[in-house]
């Protein structure tokens, strides 16, 4: 059944709330093509249904701007790639091995992935620009809602608006240590990756900073 174009509205404030950050009622308006008046009253809808708020933001000139965020009950709109098992197993791995036997295990799921994204695409043949839109379009499909930005310094940013596995990650910071060993891996020699916005320490993304290293003549 085709959904109420409300709905779909609806939908995909959220999806630009979660991509694009905090964002005011005018800026959503311009995104989805529909005016102010109907993106305000289905932001109003998603407030009273928890999965949005907003603060007030004063100005020097003008009047103050309403600023809409996400709220925390708008996980449920995003993937959890069952987490909460995730977290039982690294639980479990620690009580019996300790804490070595978990970074063990998580650095020996980071060289299998790293070998299966390595078996999947011809990483070889590529440049950095093409590793990096190859790795994003991995970690769309695994839920990390990924996107890759050039930025002006020549640099590049690995964007994941999304953490399937943030229970995990909670669980153990190793994972997401992995996480950027493995970046590094795939895009060694030709990229040096950094992280800048973390999920773990409270940022609404994590990202990855991606400097081209000049091929040696």
């Amino acid at each position: 059944m085709p959904q109420r174009p409300e709905t779909n509205a609806r939908d995909r404030i959220v999806f630009l709330l979660k991509t694009r950050g905090p964002q005011t009622a005018t800026q959503l308006s311009k995104e989805l093509g529909i005016t102010s008046i109907a993106v305000r009253q289905h932001l109003q809808i998603l407030q009273e249904q928890g999965l949005v708020s907003h603060t007030v933001q004063k100005g020097k000139v003008g009047r103050p701007a309403h600023l809409w965020d996400l709220a925390p009950a708008s996980a449920r709109y995003f993937p959890d790639r069952h987490a909460d098992l995730v977290s039982v197993l690294i639980e479990a791995i620690e009580d019996i091995y300790g804490r070595d036997g978990v970074k063990r295990v998580i650095e020996r799921w980071a060289e299998k992935e790293c070998a299966r994204l390595r078996e999947q695409t011809n990483f070889n043949g590529m440049d950095l620009a093409q590793k990096v839109c190859s790795l994003v379009e991995s970690r769309q499909r695994q839920g990390y809602m990924a996107e890759a930005v050039e930025r002006p310094d020549g640099t590049l940013a690995l964007i994941e608006n999304h953490c399937p596995v943030d229970a995990a990650a909670h669980c153990s910071e190793d994972l997401c240590d992995c996480e950027l060993e493995l970046f590094s891996r795939i895009l060694a020699p030709h990229g040096r990756v950094e992280r800048d916005e973390h999920i773990g320490r409270g940022d609404r993304r994590c990202v990855y900073i991606i400097t081209p290293v000049p091929r040696e003549s």
